[in-house]
């Protein structure tokens, strides 16, 4: 009868050791996995931080621009003010030279007609 246990034995021996790997196996896997994750959490923190870096440095440049475009339209829009306004001053200048010499031609009585 000891023949038929040695091989019984022998099967739940090497069963007993392949449960022994796999659950070494399982427990590599698992500390593997985790240890993977932690570095995929830190690095995935680490490309947030540049990310963000990135974003603030973007924008801080962004404002830059808006704020010289701001300023340069401020002072074009000034020029064109002033420019505007001297041309109004001039054409105001010019009505009232207009209207002085038609004022003195009609005191002189040019432009009358005759209704004789």
């Amino acid at each position: 009868m000891s023949d038929k246990r040695k091989p019984k034995k022998i099967k739940q021996q090497l069963q007993t050791g392949l449960d022994a790997i796999k659950a070494e196996a399982q427990r590599k896997y698992d500390k593997a996995l985790h240890q993977a994750e932690l570095e995929l959490n830190k690095q995935q923190q680490i490309a947030r931080e540049r990310l963000d870096r990135v974003d603030r440095w973007a924008l801080e440049h962004v404002d830059e621009a808006l704020d010289k475009a701001t300023e340069e339209f401020n002072r074009a829009k000034g020029v064109a003010k002033r420019k505007y306004d001297r041309a109004i001053a001039e054409a105001q200048g010019s009505l009232q030279k207009i209207s002085s010499k038609q004022a003195l031609m009609w005191g002189r009585g040019y432009g009358k007609s005759d209704d004789r």
